[in-house]
């Protein structure tokens, strides 16, 4: 069988599809990972084949209005994706259809949903939509970008309206990509809705029931096989610095913010806020600098900054984690059996927030933008210090070891396919 995945998003939603290639591969499937530029050297450290999606997403993001945006909350996020993806639909496509133009299936992230609809017409084979976190109407959440009321009627229907709404306002760039790339016919309002009413794919779902179990009535048709973990590539090694600062005391708690953009201001005052929180918790700090501008400059010597770390590595090493919220390093730290603290800045990130708090595996998370000096000071000791969080953690990553995702999801597509 020939796969072709559509890995769009950010490391965290890359690295699972590595991981998922790696085993398609050993049972001797040929596989192809289509992702954003930055990604080439991660992807074929594997030696899994590369092809490009986009360019670099680094290089297409203005890091002063991402950070705006993020300080701004939900709706100027949405805003802001909704302006900056129609120009870019049309080199998508077009990369798209160069990775996957021999596939005999197309495996796509959640944000491959929308150009795979078109790529599926085209080629005329079947889908496989992964999702990293829950997805489908349900009563118990709303879709992760809409806001979080607690009517069941409108949590139900969030799901249709938040896509339907990504569907149109993308609609005139698809229909252009579909007309010069494809050679196919524009959409009308009325024929999108009904194409995409009835392009319902299966979909794996990348993630441990024991982290989130699946809502009462909830509409999917596929599988949450557990989570799909990647172990650090065979010659990747920890700068000599992290190795030295690791050895030089007691372990230190990891902070990552993973692809969230601050920008230079912002990524200054929260990265004063983390070294001020963790002089007055007397606790040391390891900070992933990640794309946010974090722990620039001269730090004092609790603190050590640094970039390209494997977390499945660093986690290891640690004494609890400090982090965004995304659903990779989520489930690292969750594997790794450490206590984290989650930060969230958007979208699913509150939601593995809140999984984190109800495991017991860590306090109640607080939003990124409400962060203060004694508050996290308390929150960093308290990861270090209640045996509570340190035990739910051992227990919770012991029964997540005898989970096998990449081996369920492949047998779950080979069933299929």
């Amino acid at each position: 069988m020939n796969y072709c995945i559509l890995a769009l998003g950010s490391r965290g939603d890359v690295q699972p599809f590595i991981a998922l290639a790696r085993g398609l591969q050993a049972q001797g499937h040929q596989v192809v990972i289509a992702a954003a530029h930055d990604y080439r050297a991660l992807v074929e450290s594997y030696a899994c084949r590369f092809a490009p999606l986009i360019g670099s997403i680094q290089a297409l993001l203005d890091p002063e209005q991402m950070a705006a945006g993020l300080a701004a909350g939900r709706g100027a996020i949405i805003k802001q994706f909704l302006q900056q993806t129609p120009p870019l639909i049309q080199q998508l496509i077009a990369d798209a259809l160069a990775a996957c133009r021999d596939a005999d299936c197309l495996i796509v992230a959640s944000l491959g949903f929308w150009p795979a609809l078109h790529l599926a017409e085209h080629l005329q084979i079947p889908v496989v939509v992964v999702h990293m976190h829950p997805y489908g109407a349900s009563s118990q959440t709303a879709h992760h970008f809409m806001p979080q009321l607690t009517w069941p009627i409108y949590r139900r229907m969030s799901y249709v309206l938040a896509e339907q709404v990504q569907w149109q306002v993308l609609r005139m760039a698809f229909n252009q990509a579909r007309q010069q790339i494809l050679q196919r016919p524009s959409l009308s309002v009325g024929q999108l809705w009904q194409r995409s009413r009835q392009f319902q794919p299966p979909s794996l779902y990348a993630y441990s029931a024991l982290v989130a179990p699946p809502p009462a009535n909830w509409q999917n048709a596929g599988a949450i096989t557990g989570y799909w973990m990647l172990e650090p590539a065979a010659n990747w090694q920890a700068p000599a610095a992290v190795r030295d600062f690791l050895a030089a005391g007691p372990a230190p708690i990891a902070v990552s913010f993973g692809s969230m953009i601050h920008g230079q201001e912002r990524g200054a005052a929260l990265s004063q806020l983390l070294i001020a929180a963790s002089q007055k918790a007397n606790l040391r700090l390891i900070i992933n600098q990640g794309w946010g501008d974090l722990g620039q400059g001269q730090l004092p010597s609790n603190c050590l900054a640094a970039t390209g770390l494997d977390y499945a590595w660093l986690f290891e090493r640690v004494a609890a984690v400090v982090h965004h919220g995304g659903a990779g390093v989520t489930a690292t730290a969750l594997q790794a059996a450490k206590p984290a603290l989650v930060t969230p800045f958007l979208g699913d990130q509150y939601f593995w927030g809140q999984r984190v708090y109800a495991l017991k595996t860590g306090p109640a998370p607080v939003p990124a933008n409400r962060l203060q000096i004694d508050r996290l000071a308390q929150l960093l000791r308290s990861l270090s210090e209640r045996t509570d969080y340190h035990q739910a953690a051992q227990q919770l990553a012991s029964t997540l070891a005898a989970e096998h995702g990449v081996q369920q999801a492949i047998a779950w597509l080979e069933q299929r396919f």
